[in-house]
């Protein structure tokens, strides 16, 4: 059975996890103790590991509250591997929904005692040529250090850029600090798991959880990242990223040494959900960590001048001719990773579902290229009784040029890729259950407007009626006075890609340095 999320009671959960976290902060604090000899600042602790913590903090939330689940998977594990990097893996999450089921089936420490704690080898990544030219672009004397921002662009486009603002910005690749392979503190580790699970805190499996799954850059390697970062000398005054935050620790460390120093982390949004969903775990994380969070367009009211409205690149297109219809799905995935509707999977059946009821009523001569998010593969079996004329597209290549070629793009969540399409401006239709998905308030009137002119619909059925009555040609549909009213007042708010996006970030870092 899985365990369904209906939108006040993932609101409900959301909230719990949230409380959480500063206890999951101590817990980890404990652990970096115990191994290294060493207490760590919380606030660094808090700041470089916030959102994996987070991401447990929501996994340990779900279990603990689905007595159910127990049996959802009765596999025993008896060694943990555990990763180098704070990156979310399938392989990561699965294993950590394990651990703390069978933690809580035993109730004592006697499953710790039996596991056998390890890592994985080290993937040494290789340094791509666009790496190595960006690094020797920009003048030593730049003011602004820009990591891993969010340029769906060609390398062509963002190496012109980089060229062009040379003496306000420096870009820079992921920073990868020169760390030791190091080996896992299993006693240390184990020690504080058991000590936890002999407590009689309420939070004590959470405690034991964070013990037995940290990665090794967030406990192990804690101190040499930091040393290493207190070593740079760079000087940058301003700090921009958009998904740095969420896959360097390396730079998160940098980051907590520059603002000691006084330098300032600026983050751009970088994916769909943002100032949308009702609440949102990458948003929080974000705008927690930075000093300036930059939005595709919307704002808060909670928080004037810290959140602001900053264009991004429109996403690299393709100048061919439109044809066919691209379906365009979400990632199916079987382990709850993230309280956020499309991360959970009741709600990614429930979408599958959808998709597989639009597939089923699109009419006989209608043709459609399935496009996979990432690894995760959309279950193809279950169209296999379709009418229409279903291909597959893995998803080699960038998602906004098989967009821009398409003459529709249909999408089955509201992810990143509808706010690209509808920025491009190409003919676009979504659909998605309200039982499931609740937006927040400041963004129902958009959203509304765009149920009305036929962008959006609450079923799979309502969307390929409405695919079927287009006769295969969006266009003048697509064109017309109230569908375009609808698309740019959204665009504007929540989708604000632009072709003149770094004339807008130099002003906006020239401002802050002057």
């Amino acid at each position: 059975m899985i365990h369904e999320y209906r939108p006040d009671a993932l609101a409900s959960a959301i909230t719990e996890s949230r409380a959480a976290l500063p206890l999951a902060v101590d817990a980890l604090s404990t652990i970096i103790a115990e191994v290294s000899g060493r207490v760590p600042d919380r606030r660094v602790v808090e700041y470089v590991s916030s959102l994996w913590l987070m991401h447990v903090c929501d996994q340990w939330v779900h279990i603990s509250s689905s007595a159910n689940l127990s049996t959802e998977n009765d596999r025993e594990i008896t060694s943990v591997i555990l990763p180098r990097q704070s990156l979310l893996s399938v392989t990561e999450i699965e294993q950590r929904s394990m651990v703390i089921q069978q933690i809580q089936k035993a109730h004592t420490s006697s499953a710790v005692l039996g596991y056998q704690l390890s890592t994985a080898s080290q993937v040494r990544r290789s340094v791509s040529r666009r790496d190595q030219v960006l690094a020797l672009l920009g003048a030593s004397s730049a003011h602004v250090e820009a990591t891993l921002p969010y340029l769906k662009v060609s390398v062509g486009t963002e190496l012109r850029a980089a060229w062009r603002v040379r003496r306000v910005v420096r870009w820079e690749p992921e920073p990868r600090s020169a760390v030791a392979t190091s080996t896992v503190a299993e006693a240390a580790r184990k020690s504080v798991a058991m000590a936890a699970l002999r407590s009689s805190e309420a939070d004590r499996q959470l405690r034991a959880l964070i013990a037995l799954t940290a990665p090794l850059d967030l406990v192990e390697h804690f101190w040499e990242f930091h040393s290493w970062a207190a070593q740079q000398s760079v000087d940058a005054r301003l700090w921009y990223t958009a998904t740095a935050q969420h896959v360097s620790t390396a730079f998160m460390h940098r980051i907590a040494v520059a603002r000691e120093r006084g330098g300032r982390l600026l983050v751009h949004q970088h994916g769909g959900g943002y100032g949308i969903d009702e609440q949102h775990l990458g948003e929080d994380h974000d705008i927690a960590v930075s000093d300036r969070f930059y939005t595709f367009g919307w704002s808060r009211d909670d928080a004037p001048t810290q959140v602001r409205a900053l264009p991004t690149a429109m996403p690299q297109r393709s100048h061919g001719k439109s044809q066919g219809m691209l379906l365009m799905s979400l990632p199916v995935t079987r382990e709850v990773y993230r309280l956020q509707s499309f991360c959970l999977p009741s709600h990614v059946e429930r979408a599958v579902t959808l998709t597989v009821d639009f597939v089923a009523r699109l009419a006989a001569d209608t043709k459609v290229t399935l496009r996979h998010s990432g690894g995760d593969r959309f279950p193809m079996e279950r169209l296999a009784q379709a009418q229409a004329t279903v291909a597959e597209d893995r998803g080699a290549g960038r998602g906004s040029l098989a967009a821009s070629r398409a003459a529709l793009v249909v999408h089955n969540y509201l992810g990143t890729s509808w706010l690209e399409t509808l920025a491009m401006n190409v003919p676009t239709v979504c659909f998605y259950d309200p039982e499931f998905y609740r937006p927040r308030l400041a963004a129902q009137p958009f959203l509304e407007a765009l149920a009305r002119v036929g962008v959006l619909h609450y079923s799979g059925l309502e969307a390929a009626n409405f695919v079927n009555s287009l006769r295969g040609d969006p266009t003048a549909w697509w064109q017309s006075a109230e569908v375009q009213e609808a698309r740019e007042s959204f665009v504007a708010r929540y989708a604000n890609f632009s072709d003149n996006w770094l004339e807008a970030w130099t002003e906006e870092f020239e401002r802050l340095l002057g």
